[in-house]
């Protein structure tokens, strides 16, 4: 009976096992907002699912929204052109993982200053002009190099999104307000790991038929 008995404890201990190709884990969070920054916030990853092998982080911008408004207080006239620049910066801790930058610009022709106040007091003359920049948009792709030890672990932690906007013009001199300016986008972690490792299944079987060889044995002892 003791033979037997170390006999399936060894077939325990020497299981072969059954191993997974590499598995991907992607967590997105989206954001909203026109200025300032936000903390977004994503889970870690938990070590008891497999070893860590790569990290990806996915981060798109739009821009909308930013409508300006103009009074030429110079005296140049012609065709004015307003570049506005949305740019995202995305930080984890004090580290910088990228910038995003969505660029539109619009032109349109203005007088020279008609003598009016500084502002907008005389909205109807042609050095008034209202700007309605276009939507754009950006992307990028981040592979953060290994050590991942401030991804791994069963808690979360959080990305630093900060949000500014720009707006340049051709002319000097003038007079602007502007409508807010609105970036949206997703921020995805996709996590690349290999599964721990299981025992085969047909080990399993074989495991389970000696342990009710060794119990049918022991009945048969104890009938005896």
């Amino acid at each position: 009976m003791q033979k037997t008995i170390f006999a399936i404890v060894l077939s325990a201990a020497i299981l072969p096992t059954l191993s997974f190709g590499a598995t991907t884990t992607p967590q997105t969070v989206s954001y909203n907002f026109s200025g300032g920054t936000k903390i977004l916030t994503f889970n870690q990853f938990d070590s008891t699912f497999g070893t860590l092998t790569g990290v990806k982080i996915e981060i798109t911008l739009q821009k909308t929204g930013g409508n300006v408004t103009v009074d030429n207080d110079s005296s140049d006239s012609g065709t004015m052109t307003l570049t506005q620049e949305l740019d995202l910066t995305v930080k984890m801790g004090a580290t910088q993982l990228a910038t995003l930058a969505a660029i539109s610009s619009d032109s349109k022709f203005v007088g020279a200053t008609s003598g009016d106040a500084i502002g907008f007091t005389a909205t109807g003359n042609t050095d008034y002009v209202q700007f309605a920049p276009a939507t754009a948009s950006d992307s990028a792709v981040v592979n953060p190099s290994s050590p991942f030890t401030a991804y791994i672990g069963t808690g979360t932690f959080g990305l630093s999104a900060k949000l500014s906007v720009s707006n340049d013009f051709s002319f000097n001199n003038v007079y602007a307000t502007v409508d807010p300016t609105t970036g949206t986008g997703n921020v995805t972690v996709t996590y690349t790991y290999t599964p721990t490792a299981v025992p085969e299944p047909t080990t399993w079987a074989m495991l389970v038929g000696g342990l009710g060889v060794l119990f049918a044995g022991r009945r048969l002892t104890r009938r005896s």
